[in-house]
């Protein structure tokens, strides 16, 4: 019995991964990537935050300035005890916007839990997870809220695009992993609405799903050893 062939495998996999996904895109249409208009349900932006220096300070302008009505959008920094000046930039930046909180661990607690103790505070129907060193498009909630097209969606993730893509070696890498990874890769994924893992970078998700979910994500462990990070691909 001879193995399979491991180019065989190779093959398999590309057309899986590219070419069953452009099809699938092709098929579908406009069905592909269904919108809703008139959905605006209250949304709050979740950070947390651990020695972001001034970047945290640009990304909470980006939130400010989101094509979103003020009166449904809230922001929740989670300040994981910072060591350096962190917490005064995105004080300085929430500064005079009363829909902008900034909050601060006891302790160093990793990302997950920070989300946690956010969407706990939180009374919005839906939760949007921004990496802290992410700027997003003054028009990514809105876009993201739009796909929230039937009940039983319960998240939708962004796209996420390199800045300084162009600035050395492992950057122009990074950035043709993430084109890929979002213009074909996940195509397949899409067109049966069933994504493997929204990116921890920008995806929005029902609070209630996260509610819901809140006692597994709170005790994960390995061998009792607790997970700080990997909420986006365990969720």
């Amino acid at each position: 019995m001879t193995l399979f062939p491991v180019y065989l495998l190779v093959l398999l996999v590309f057309i899986n991964r590219y070419l069953g996904g452009l099809w699938a895109r092709y098929v579908r249409g406009r069905r592909f990537d269904e919108t809703t208009t008139g959905y605006e349900p209250t949304v709050t932006i979740v950070t947390p935050m651990f020695n972001e220096g001034q970047g945290i300070y640009h990304t909470i302008l980006s939130f400010l300035q989101q094509d979103y009505p003020r009166e449904k959008l809230a922001i929740v920094i989670v300040d994981d005890c910072s060591t350096d000046e962190s917490h005064g930039w995105a004080l300085k930046a929430a500064a005079g916007h009363p829909n902008v909180t900034v909050l601060k661990n006891p302790r160093n607690l990793g990302k997950r839990l920070s989300i946690a103790y956010a969407v706990r505070r939180a009374a919005s129907e839906i939760i949007v997870s921004v990496d802290s060193d992410v700027v997003i498009d003054r028009r990514a909630v809105a876009e993201l809220v739009a796909r929230f097209v039937h009940p039983e969606i319960a998240a939708v993730g962004g796209r996420v695009n390199v800045q300084n893509a162009n600035e050395n070696w492992l950057t122009r890498m990074q950035a043709i992993k993430y084109y890929f990874s979002y213009e074909y890769m996940k195509n397949l994924e899409r067109a049966f609405r069933t994504v493997m893992c929204l990116s921890g970078c920008l995806s929005a998700y029902r609070r209630s799903v996260l509610i819901e979910l809140e006692p597994i994500l709170l005790y994960r462990n390995v061998l009792g050893v607790p997970i700080k990070y990997g909420e986006d691909r365990f969720l």
